[in-house]
């Protein structure tokens, strides 16, 4: 169990073993440092209460089998989805956006005595919420902080969460559970299970799924291929590039790089659902992926009263655009969409900062 080198490891074969040489050598489990190992509360076998507690929630780490999915439907997606990071909008009437993403668990909410449910009835009361139009597209996107996927993770199956999650009708990309490069690889293991497990009973429920992948070892990604060989019903995939290692330039390109070969080896239509990951746009159109970037920029942008606009050169800046106090700001919102699909079109993914010496005569498009 990673205590005397990676090659005696019983789990060596669906880990690959540990990337870095020394630890190898010595095995995961051990801190290679002056100090003895500390209990950070992941899978650790030095404390073997814990460690036997984590495998048995999600069934051991040996076998990574689970049931057909029922993958998120990639006809319709456009290149650009954006992320409403709450209700700030104030619109005055339905937004004119045909798809929005949410985050998931922003729609789910701990009700007194420990209820785990959705916050709305149905998909109406969510629309008319967001002043969504009733034939809006909502992508419910799993990536967050820690404390609510794990939050996520603790209540998901004792609450009925799924179903409740289908019952809405939306499509899901499931929990993002970090590949921390500071633990031992049990933990990464263990969440690659339930990526997998969260996908599988989402889908059993009848919630549409795009397979979130995570990886950061080449073994990681022979993971992914094989599972993608295996399951060919997953025609649609996400992957986050805005949190922990994957917001590192250089590491995100060999993630993007990943991507690229996986796609080639899979030798099948699948598209990719890009979080975060705005700056690999023109990558992705050069070798001629199928993908889609959701992010909130827009949404942000327009919080933060700036408006995105192109000049004559074609370059975007983005210009200070005060209100009023309480006004709404949907229609600022949505001219900020417009130009940030436009931005990502043409092979910018930046605008620069600019100052505007009258925003008032600024003419929102539509």
């Amino acid at each position: 169990m990673g205590l005397t080198g990676c090659t005696n490891c019983m789990l060596f074969k669906p880990c690959g073993g540990h990337p870095d040489p020394l630890i190898f050598k010595i095995g995961c489990a051990n801190y290679a440092g002056n100090r003895p190992p500390i209990d950070t509360d992941d899978m650790n076998p030095h404390f073997p209460d814990r460690f036997w507690e984590l495998w048995d929630d999600v069934g051991g780490l040996v076998d990574y089998s689970v049931g057909t999915l029922l993958p998120m439907t990639a006809n319709g997606l456009p290149r650009y989805v954006p992320l409403l990071q709450g209700r700030h909008l104030r619109p005055s009437r339905s937004l004119a956006t045909k798809v929005v993403a949410l985050s998931l668990c922003d729609v789910l909410v701990s009700r007194r005595g420990g209820k785990y449910v959705v916050k709305y009835q149905n998909a109406d009361d969510l629309r008319t919420a967001y002043r969504l139009t009733p034939d809006t597209r909502v992508i419910l996107v799993g990536v967050d902080h820690d404390a609510p996927l794990e939050r996520f993770w603790r209540k998901h199956r004792s609450q009925e969460t799924c179903h409740a999650l289908a019952r809405l009708g939306f499509e899901v990309t499931p929990p993002n559970y970090s590949f921390f490069t500071c633990v031992p690889r049990f933990q990464i293991l263990r969440n690659r299970k339930r990526i997998l497990l969260a996908a599988e009973r989402l889908s059993k429920a009848g919630v549409r799924v795009a397979l979130h992948l995570n990886a950061n070892t080449p073994a990681d990604w022979a993971f992914w291929n094989t599972f993608l060989r295996e399951h060919t019903e997953v025609s649609t995939a996400s992957i986050e590039f805005q949190t922990g290692a994957m917001a590192n330039h250089a590491f995100g390109q060999d993630t993007f790089n990943a991507i690229d070969d996986l796609l080639d080896q899979v030798s099948r239509p699948l598209h990719v659902i890009l979080v975060g990951g705005a700056r690999f746009c023109s990558q992705a159109r050069e070798r001629r992926w199928n993908f889609t970037v959701i992010d909130s920029r827009p949404f942000m942008f327009t919080q933060s009263r700036k408006l995105l606009e192109r000049a004559a050169a074609g370059t975007f800046s983005l210009k200070p655009f005060p209100t009023q106090r309480g006004a709404p700001l949907h229609q600022l919102f949505e001219t900020n969409v417009q130009a940030y699909e436009k931005m990502l079109n043409g092979g910018s993914d930046t605008p620069r900062e600019a100052t505007q010496e009258d925003p008032n005569q600024i003419e929102l498009l539509y």
